[in-house]
Order: C-alpha cells, then structure tokens, then sequence
C-alpha cells in the first residue's frame, strides 16, 4: 500500500469516526450510546494520533504522536468493554466497579508520557525506511506487554459478552449482534499482527485505517437495523423482575428458560429444568398436556400447591414461536397468578349465596305473616260474611256486617303493619322521630304493653338514612325480641340519644 492511500485511509477513518460519533449522541438515552460515543471519539484520537506520526520525521515528534495516540489506546479496550455490558444488559457488576477497569490504562498512560525516565513500556526508538514509510522501531518493555494482555482480556471479554447474546433462545438482536462482532474483530486482528509482528507489513499499524470497515459495519447496524433505537434489554431487569411467570420451550418441548416467578412456582432451578422434558410439570395431567402441546394461541387456568398445602391458581396462555419460514420453533407459556381474583371470586359467590338464603328467608317470614294472620282474618271475615246472608232478621244481619267491618279494619291494620315491618317509608317522608313514636304506640296497642320512651338529638337535621334505618331496626328488633319475656301488664323504657351520641340503652 502506498504513503497516499494509506494517509487517505487515515483521513477517512477519522472522518467516518467523527460522523458517527454525533448520530450516537442524539442516542445516548439508549442502553450503551454514551459507551459508543467515546469509543468512536477515543478511535478518531487513536487515528489523529497515528496520522501525526507518519507525516513527522524526528524522534522527539513521533513520541509526542505516541502519547496522543496512546489516549486512544487505552481508552478503546475500556469503552468496548462497557459498551459490551450496557448493550446486553450485562452490567450489575459494571456499574459499582466501573472505575477499577480505568486503573491500569491511567497507570499506562502515565508511563507513556513520562517514557523518557524508564524502559518499562519501550526503549531503543530508532526510525527505519520501510518502502514509501518511514516507521519507528522500539523494542518492548515489561508493561506495554502486560497492558496488551489486560486490553486483549477486555476486548476478549466484551465479544463474549456479544457472543452469548448471539444465542439466546429468545435473541432478536441478531442482526445487530453479527454487525458489532464485525465492526470489532477487523481491527482486533490487525492489532494482534502489529503488536506481535505476525506479518512482513507490521511495520505499519493497520488498526486505525481498519477502523473504516468497522464504522461501515456500525453505520449497517445504525440505519438498517436501528441499533440503539432496540436494543437487548438486560434479562435480568425485565423478565426476571416480572410478576408473571415466562417459560420458553423449544421445538421438542425441552426447556429454554424459564424466570424466577416460575421458579418459585414450580420448586425447581434453572439448572435443574433448562435441556429438560417440560412433561415432567404436567405428568399426570392429561389437561395440561393437551394444552402445553397446542400450536395455536391458548389460554387455560391451573392450580398448584405450594408449600404448607396452600392453593395457587394460575392463567396460564401459551404462544408458539416461529421462524422466518412460519415453522413452530418452541412456545412462550406465561404463568398469572390469579389465586386472589379467584378468592375474591369464591367470596363474592358465598356472598351471593348468603344474600339469596336471607332473601328466602325474609319471603318465608312473609309468607308465614300472610298465612298466620292475614289468611286467618280473611277465613274468619269470609265465614262472617256467609253466616250474615243467611240471617232471617235484619238486626243479626246488620251485628254480623259490624263485625264484618271490624274484621276488614283488623285485616287493614294488620297489612299495614306488615308493610311497616319490611319497610318503614314514614323514614323518608317525616323522619326518625315520628316513625319511632307511630311504631311504638302501635306496638303497644297490639301487644298491651305499656312502653315509656325517652329521647333526646332525634329531631336533628342530617342524619344520614342509613343511619335512621339502623336505628329503626334495632328498636323494631329489640321489642320483638323481648315480647315473648313478658306479660301483658309488663313495661319496658329506656333512653334513645341522638346522631353522634352514646350507644342506645333500656330497661
């Protein structure tokens, strides 16, 4: 390669940096953008750093070029490897230790710089002609190779990182996972063949004018496949916090993974059930079976038993998976706890039921009322009636009709009671006050039992009608209560307080 193209390679290395650093910019909310800003802004150093030292022919002037490009240098490992981390989501660790990773590149850069007073990193510079290049040749020191391992240990580490991703069972990133590992291994290998001397042509560094088919595989992964737009959301903050329990299954019903609200669920770790037969959950449930191997979109309910006994149930809805040709490639089964929207169901049901026996235990009561004494008075009121027509003289004709009338007055008095009791509408229309004193001397004239009643705060205003229908009922209440207990010519009395006072009591 000549002096010109190679010097072009450079500018366009350092352009293509530079331009895509500010697309990543107005990215940097994203999972990883700020990582990748600095690490195109450390390789656009790197490479300004190397063009300096070409275009210079004294010693004094490449060391200076060295201590600029080695900004670069130390700083590229760093980035990949937190971009790396941010980017797949692997990154708990990353953010309470970040600044050990910067610790041996600062200590390196300070060696750089102060290079003069050691031999720890290079030693015995010289310049060579090397075809149209004039190059610097320096032996190695101790720490240049030392800080090579470190940086080839974060780079290697953030590939593996990127590598894992490739094959998640539930991967969607790999279109943008294959750009990356390109974008990153071109330059690698050219390192390497610098570094070590792996090639007649490691006289000149490869690295920063390699950096142009790594922007070229991150440009791909920018506009084609929206790299930073969606990213691999870190597993671990997503579905493992999730409520709802996530199982994958593969092609051959195995277990792919599965989250810890499944875990919990079915009693068994991920190391214990991933490669394993899902049967093994269902074995004996032939319902389950039939729904774990639908193709289609299903949904069923289940219960499991917990620890101590206890009953859980749960929705379950499974989804296939396919692949780009629509053939099945596994299922997604999500597992919602539904165990309290089924007590609450189990309640509301007892609840009803409870409501419906009162309700035919209020029509019951009703019925015995009208069969008691409303039937009775009408068989009386009806015989009265025949016995009146069928007098030879008026004046027992006219004795049988009073009585007749007394009868219809007794019938009359009795249903309106009987409407009383089941509902007190005087409440509404003239308040608590008058219905109690109605009820009360009512009562008293059908059961001839003197009753004293002393009152006091009734007549206020805003008493809310719950509250006038409670106290109703537990006068109503009370005095049936008691009327078995006494004669005739007992008495009962107590006090009744107002809206907001004491509890009500009586003798």
């Amino acid at each position: 390669m000549g002096y010109d193209a190679y010097f072009t390679l450079l500018i366009v290395s350092i352009l293509t940096a530079v331009v895509l650093a500010i697309f990543f910019w107005r990215r940097r909310p994203a999972p990883g953008a700020t990582a990748m800003v600095g690490l195109l802004a450390v390789t656009a150093v790197w490479a300004v750093g190397y063009m300096i030292e070409v275009l210079t022919d004294t010693l004094a002037g490449r060391e200076l070029a060295e201590g600029l490009q080695y900004i670069g240098i130390v700083s590229v490992p760093v980035l990949w490897f937190v971009f790396a981390a941010r980017f797949t989501g692997y990154e708990n660790w990353l953010s309470r230790h970040l600044y050990l990773l910067a610790i041996i590149p600062g200590i390196t850069l300070v060696l750089v710089w102060t290079g003069a007073a050691h031999s720890l990193m290079w030693y015995d510079w010289r310049l060579e002609t090397f075809g149209e290049f004039l190059v610097t040749v320096k032996s190695y020191g101790p720490w240049f190779f030392f800080h090579a391992a470190y940086s080839y240990l974060l780079v290697v580490g953030g590939f593996a990182m990127i590598f894992l991703r490739l094959f998640h069972p539930l991967n969607l990133f790999q279109n943008q996972i294959i750009v990356l590992i390109i974008a990153a291994l071109l330059p690698l290998v050219w390192n390497v063949i610098f570094v070590f001397r792996a090639a007649p042509t490691y006289h000149i560094d490869m690295t920063p004018p390699a950096f142009i088919v790594s922007g070229a595989a991150i440009a791909l992964g920018l506009f084609r496949f929206r790299m930073l737009d969606i990213v691999p959301i870190a597993r671990d903050s997503l579905v493992e916090s999730m409520d709802d329990g996530v199982i994958v299954l593969d092609k051959q019903d195995r277990f792919l993974d599965l989250n810890h609200a499944t875990r919990a669920v079915v009693g068994y770790s991920a190391s214990e059930l991933v490669g394993r037969p899902a049967s093994m959950l269902w074995s004996g449930r032939p319902e389950l079976e039939e729904f774990f191997h639908s193709d289609r979109n299903s949904r069923t309910e289940a219960v499991f038993a917990g620890s101590g006994g206890q009953r859980y149930y749960y929705e379950l809805s499974i989804t296939p998976l396919y692949d780009r040709r629509r053939n099945v490639t596994g299922r997604l089964i999500i597992m919602r706890d539904i165990t309290e929207r089924k007590k609450a169901e189990e309640e509301l049901g007892m609840l009803s039921h409870r409501i419906m026996n009162l309700q035919e235990e209020e029509r019951a009561a009703i019925s015995r009322e009208l069969h008691d004494h409303v039937g009775q008075e009408l068989a009386v009121l009806g015989l009265t009636l025949h016995r009146g027509g069928s007098l030879p003289d008026c004046e027992n004709a006219v004795n049988n009709m009073e009585a007749a009338r007394d009868q219809v007055r007794k019938i009359s008095s009795d249903l309106r009671n009987l409407a009383s009791s089941l509902h007190p509408s005087m409440l509404e229309t003239l308040g608590l006050l008058p219905t109690l004193v109605w009820y009360l001397d009512d009562f008293g004239n059908r059961t001839g039992i003197d009753i004293r009643f002393e009152h006091s705060g009734l007549e206020a205003a805003g008493m809310p009608a719950a509250v006038k229908l409670a106290a109703y009922r537990i006068v109503q209440e009370a005095l049936t209560n008691v009327v078995p207990s006494l004669g005739s010519t007992s008495g009962i009395g107590g006090p009744l307080r107002g809206w907001g006072s004491a509890v009500p009591g009586g003798h």
